[in-house]
């Protein structure tokens, strides 16, 4: 069936030239895309970037200084990008008409700044950038690389201007240790002095010793008799003073005894008074009106035991002639007079009753207010006897509280004395105390001093000894230092002082050679796409007699078309576009495993899906353009397309490339190469099962065997 499929493929010019001319497109992407030899980098200086400096200089170390000025000379001499050396309207109406890349400032400050850095405060200068990072991605990367550089640059320069200001001022530092040696020679003069007046101060002081002691002593003993002394004043005070309250007290008792009586003296004349008057109210007034109300409360006892009698006597008559006349019951008003005159016979026994009790009450009053009055005669004349022994009583105590007033006089002087006693006593021992602290104070501040004095004397022997150091130490210095010669090449070392230095491995002749593994893997996946357009993948020539036959015919075709296609590739890129690689044979080879391999997937496909297969392949080979390290490394892919790339094809075919283009890693290729194998064989696998499944179908119908159409299954 190979046979027939190809007979029929010459015989449709056609579609042999249509063919022919899908095997080339492969070539024409290695021709476009790998032609070029030149690198993105070789022309940064066409770049257009505006330089904005607007730096207005400072004076750093008495020399005037400008970085951004000095900084535009330089990049004028060596155009790394494209610079522009614009004002800052310039600049910002460039950025708005996307004219620049980026704009890079310099501010007014920047000089002043970077020379506050061995102020109190120093001020960090700032370099300012804007990116116009929309025009383009690479770009952004490149400028931002340069500013890195500029920052840079920058430091060196800012470095190296602090070097040159700092070793010029060394002829300064050598005269100052000059000037100091000359300074200690003068100290050690001065230390000498010092120690000997030290020396004969402490022989002083240690002589004097023995009797500051002793009068510290003589001190504390004085101190100790006067507070003898102030402790009996102190406890012979409190018997004085409470002699002398004592005293108080009497005359303060004899006063509340005056008071008393003359109190009492005047109450019992007002009981007097008041005992002549009851006498007299008695005998005027309570007896006579009590004898009255006697006589009148029998008068009423009479008067009411009469009306009693009558009232009754009305009542009954009243109630006989009712008997006579029982019609008059039917009268109200006489039933009512009759009723009346029963209530008031009632009331009147009733009061007759209670009145009888008031008048036994009478004859009782009368029978007390007589004896009241004798008792209140009786009680005028004891109160006239009271009243004169008061009298007397008074008189004597005010003979007493005399004599008291005297001694409490003189226990009041006497206490008064007593106390300034003791005072006088204090004083004594608070001024004693003072003396003896004084001295106490005065002979451990000697015994410091004279330690003091010893440690000032030590320590004055080891200036003496220091300064003449100093002296030595200085001069050696400033003959030191006036030898320190430098150099431009020295300043330059201080302002960077590492030379970065490395090498390449498995470098590339030209930047196309980085693309190289990807753009080959590109055009055979595509060229192989583009086949099953042309090229039936599915429908035999003839009634298979087999699925085995049918297989093998359109596999073995196939085949020989990637085959084909690698060779072209292949020849092409080492022949005309003189790609450098590590083996040929291996390059060669590796293209055709490459091509079988991407055959086998889309042959599957298109075998399963028709154009839908074609559809699959197409997505299939777009999801791998960035997610196989054509692009970036895989390891700075996200994580989950990390993940995917380890099942992609053209992540090993591009890794097989790159060990045979650029690594010269043959152990890297066959590791790669083994992954593909197995999408190989998986592929064409599942491609003759597709197969076997339409194989009894495709036997039984009845289709034209035209051979090789453009037709899509």
């Amino acid at each position: 069936m190979l046979g027939l499929e190809l007979a029929r493929l010459t015989e449709k010019k056609g579609v042999l030239f249509s063919v022919l001319g899908v095997l080339l497109v492969p070539i024409v992407y290695v021709a476009i895309l790998l032609s070029a030899t030149w690198s993105p980098y070789d022309n940064l200086d066409n770049l257009p970037v505006a330089f904005v400096n607007k730096d207005l200089g400072a004076n750093s170390g008495g020399s005037a200084i400008n970085i951004g000025q000095d900084l535009v000379e330089e990049l004028q001499q060596n155009p790394a990008l494209g610079w522009e050396f614009v004002s800052q309207e310039e600049a910002n109406k460039g950025l708005k008409s996307q004219k620049y890349y980026m704009v890079v400032e310099i501010p007014e400050d920047f000089s002043q700044k970077a020379s506050s850095v061995l102020d109190a405060n120093p001020v960090v200068p700032e370099l300012r950038y804007i990116q116009n990072e929309g025009l383009n991605f690479m770009a952004s990367q490149v400028t931002k690389s340069a500013t890195e550089k500029l920052r840079e640059q920058l430091g060196n320069k800012i470095t190296a201007t602090y070097t040159q200001t700092l070793f010029s001022r060394l002829g300064d530092i050598s005269n100052g240790f000059a000037s100091g040696a000359d300074g200690s020679n003068k100290l050690f003069e001065g230390t000498t002095t010092l120690s000997d007046g030290t020396s004969q101060l402490l022989q002083s002081l240690n002589d004097k010793s023995g009797d500051i002691q002793k009068l510290a002593t003589g001190a504390a003993t004085a101190e100790s008799g006067a507070g003898q002394l102030l402790s009996s004043v102190k406890n012979g005070e409190g018997d004085i003073k409470k002699l002398a309250a004592g005293s108080k007290e009497v005359v303060q008792g004899i006063n509340s005894l005056k008071a008393g009586s003359e109190q009492v003296l005047n109450g019992l004349k007002s009981a007097k008074a008041g005992s002549t008057s009851l006498t007299t109210g008695l005998e005027k007034q309570l007896q006579p009106g009590s004898q009255q109300l006697a006589s009148g409360l029998g008068k009423v006892t009479e008067a009411t035991k009469t009306l009693t009698g009558g009232s009754q006597g009305l009542t009954e008559g009243l109630k006989a002639y009712l008997g006579k006349h029982p019609e008059l019951a039917q009268d109200i008003e006489f039933m009512t007079l009759v009723g009346t005159s029963d209530a008031v016979s009632k009331g009147l026994t009733q009061f007759s009753q209670q009145v009888q009790p008031l008048k036994t009450g009478a004859d009782a009053l009368v029978a007390g207010a007589s004896q009241l009055t004798a008792g209140s005669k009786q009680l005028d004349a004891g109160l006239n006897q009271l009243v004169s022994g008061q009298t007397a009583a008074t008189a004597g105590i005010d003979r007493l509280k005399s004599g008291a007033t005297q001694v409490a006089n003189g226990n009041a002087t006497v206490s008064a004395s007593w106390t300034k006693v003791g005072n006088a006593v204090s004083g004594l021992k608070d001024g004693l105390t003072q003396i003896s602290s004084g001295n106490q104070t005065v002979a451990v501040g000697w015994e410091t001093m004279t330690l003091g004095v010893t440690s000032l004397n030590d320590g004055v022997t080891q200036l003496k000894s220091g300064s003449q150091e100093l002296s030595t130490g200085l001069a050696g210095g400033a003959s030191e230092v006036s030898g320190i010669q430098v150099s431009d090449a020295n300043i330059a070392m201080f302002a960077n002082p590492v030379t970065l230095t490395g090498e390449k491995v498995n470098n590339y002749k030209f930047y196309r050679d980085s693309t190289a593994p990807y753009i080959m893997s590109l055009a055979l996946f595509v060229g192989i796409l583009l086949l099953s357009f042309v090229v039936e993948f599915k429908r035999p020539v003839t009634t298979p007699g087999s699925v085995i036959s049918w297989y093998a015919s359109k596999l073995m075709q196939l085949s020989l078309f990637a085959i084909a296609q690698a060779l072209i590739v292949s020849l092409f890129t080492l022949v005309f576009i003189k790609l450098q690689v590590d083996s040929i044979p291996l390059f060669i080879l590796f293209t055709i495993f490459v091509s079988l391999t991407f055959m086998s997937i889309v042959f599957f496909l298109v075998t399963l899906g028709g154009n839908i297969g074609r559809f699959v392949a197409l997505a299939f080979i777009v999801l791998q353009l960035s997610t196989t390290g054509s692009n970036l490394p895989i390891p700075m892919l996200p994580e989950n397309l990390q993940a995917l790339s380890k099942y992609l094809p053209l992540t090993y075919s591009n890794a097989g490339f790159k060990s045979i283009i650029s690594l010269g890693d043959t152990g890297f290729m066959i590791m790669n190469m083994w992954f593909l194998l197995i999408c190989l064989i998986v592929s064409l696998i599942l491609t003759f099962v597709v197969f076997a499944f339409n194989f009894k179908r495709v036997s039984t119908s009845n289709h034209d065997n035209d051979g090789l159409t453009s037709a899509n299954v």
